[in-house]
């Protein structure tokens, strides 16, 4: 825009729109470092949870959620280095933020009237930890660290007691409602509302998402079923890729040998996610997005171009 005089128009392919007689002024704070943060997401936290709807020990354990987060952080950004086979380790204070958005996204991602007590509170906020930073770990080594660093960082900000209680982990899924059905007609008057909200156990869900296959499978007789053996790790993966197609701009690139279940786990994340799933042959690999109204079509053919 400043350098080239105007841009490209996303209505018409090709065609560049010209500005003129524009004058542009800018302005930025001073530089700030976990003050700024801590106004920005300490805020924001402080906001949902403040007197007028929780008591002390819910507020209490909100005002040391920002602080916990930014230490977190700080230790995973000096021992989390990239090296040449984890190139995609980056922490630093560029990105750190852009994660640290993430943690905070999806821990307003739950309503309210979900979390009802501390344990759920700091269960949802070592889960939303564990999506952005644990999941982009890709050694055990790694891995291990981050859960007993996590589990010392709980101690220190917010007890020994809510450690105890939250050292099994919970999983946040949107998925668990059902929708609301005509008794007469069996039609469905209001499709079912998606609230990020925990499991009740791991088996639990393991029903909840054969029922689902089995619903995809009876309503689709002409193509080839769903025939999944849902153990715990594909569950788990099922969890992780939900919740990163149910925030806005959610995407994910799926990695893995051929038959590894990336195309069937994608598929049964779509059914009660998204309305549809756009599947590009960029590469070898998978690339799968959600495909929301806000996304024009000629972006959806600049994609399918490349």
């Amino acid at each position: 825009m400043i350098e080239e005089k105007g841009f490209y128009s996303l209505l018409k392919i090709g065609e560049f729109i010209q500005i003129e007689d524009v004058q542009f002024i800018a302005a930025m704070s001073h530089p700030g470092g976990e003050q700024s943060i801590d106004q920005i997401f300490g805020s924001i936290i402080r906001g949902r949870y403040n007197s007028s709807r929780f008591g002390n020990d819910m507020i209490e354990l909100a005002n040391n959620i920002t602080p916990a987060t930014i230490e977190f952080w700080r230790l995973i950004q000096d021992n989390m280095l990239p090296t040449p086979k984890k190139f995609h380790y980056i922490f630093n204070l560029r990105g750190g933020k852009k994660d640290l958005s993430r943690v905070y996204n999806g821990v307003m991602h739950c309503p309210v009237e979900v979390v009802k007590n501390p344990k759920i509170l700091l269960s949802l906020w070592r889960h939303e930890c564990s999506r952005v930073f644990s999941d982009r770990l890709n050694d055990v080594k790694d891995k291990k660290w981050f859960d007993e660093n996590i589990n010392v960082i709980t101690e220190r900000y917010f007890g020994k007691e809510l450690l105890e209680q939250t050292l099994e982990p919970d999983y946040f899924v949107n998925f668990l409602r059902d929708p609301v059905v005509d008794e007469d007609t069996d039609e469905i008057v209001e499709e079912a509302p998606k609230i990020y909200e925990p499991i009740a156990s791991i088996d639990s869900l393991r029903v909840r998402v054969e029922n689902f296959m089995k619903a995809y499978n009876g309503e689709r007789k002409h193509i080839k079923k769903l025939d999944l053996v849902l153990f715990d790790m594909a569950l788990k993966h099922l969890v992780r890729i939900s919740r990163i197609l149910s925030m806005p701009r959610g995407n994910a690139l799926l990695v893995g040998v051929g038959g590894s279940g990336k195309q069937s786990i994608k598929l049964l994340c779509s059914i009660n996610l998204i309305k549809h799933i756009k599947k590009n042959p960029i590469s070898p690999l998978t690339l799968c997005y959600p495909i929301h109204e806000s996304i024009t079509p000629p972006l959806n053919e600049s994609l399918v171009s490349k």
